[in-house]
């Protein structure tokens, strides 16, 4: 009987020594690193370092600084799952969420590179909308004004609330190239449609410039991209009707 109580007393510690190898894979660590790729607010290549990714969140703060090369490294982390935030003066702060940091050799290397721009220069001045037969046409003017030696990017937001921004919206546009002043954008009746908008709605709008690489990403809580390269200052919303 003796011999069947060791032999048991082994096997448990056998099986606790087993369960405390695979609790300390779990709660591992290693690196987490990565590069980005830093631009002007149009697409002038520029200095990669000085940038700084932080893992937000964590206590004690952890953060890295980027080299000329634009490499970070975030060291020895919880195996987890974390939101890095991408800032530096100048620059529309960028989210990565949901950063999957798992056992990995070497470590996670965060892919793709993201190409981060600066803050748009330009600013909004005026913008109007008028209707032409099934089309929509916002003019929009800006400061500095868009030409062909000065390259300005828009983008406009649609709702049915009048208090449409950048931040409470039903629709954003792609980012346009402006390169005269004023722009005209031009939305045909059938893109508000698909949008959401039918006829005798009246829809508000705004517009702000923004930077070639806007630094956007999915705010996970409301569902919304946000764009941290946009110049706030612009005009209160406008609105037109749907033909």
């Amino acid at each position: 009987m003796r011999i069947i109580a060791l032999l048991v007393l082994a096997v448990a510690a056998s099986a606790c020594v087993k369960d405390k190898s695979s609790i300390d894979e779990v709660v591992g660590s290693d690196n987490i690193s990565g590069y980005v790729s830093l631009y002007d607010d149009g697409v002038g290549k520029v200095d990669d370092s000085g940038m700084t990714v932080t893992v937000e969140g964590v206590t004690p703060a952890v953060s890295a600084v980027t080299d000329a090369k634009g490499y970070f490294i975030l060291p020895e982390l919880r195996y987890g799952t974390y939101t890095l935030v991408y800032s530096k003066a100048g620059y529309g702060t960028y989210k990565r969420h949901n950063v999957d940091h798992t056992v990995e050799l070497g470590g996670t290397f965060i892919t793709p590179t993201p190409s981060l721009g600066q803050l748009a220069k330009a600013s909004v001045v005026s913008a109007s909308a008028s209707v032409v037969g099934s089309e929509v046409k916002l003019s929009v003017s800006t400061s500095p004004a868009g030409s062909m030696a000065n390259t300005v990017y828009l983008r406009f937001f649609l709702s049915k609330n009048k208090e449409v921004s950048s931040t409470t919206y039903m629709y954003h546009s792609a980012n346009y190239i402006s390169n005269m002043n004023p722009f005209v954008f031009t939305i045909q009746k059938s893109e508000l449609e698909s949008f959401g908008y039918t006829a005798g709605t009246t829809v508000y709008f705004r517009v702000y410039a923004d930077a070639f690489w806007s630094n956007d990403y999915l705010n996970p809580v409301t569902g919304r991209l946000v764009f941290p390269n946009l110049n706030l200052t612009t005009p209160a919303p406008g609105s037109f009707v749907v033909p």
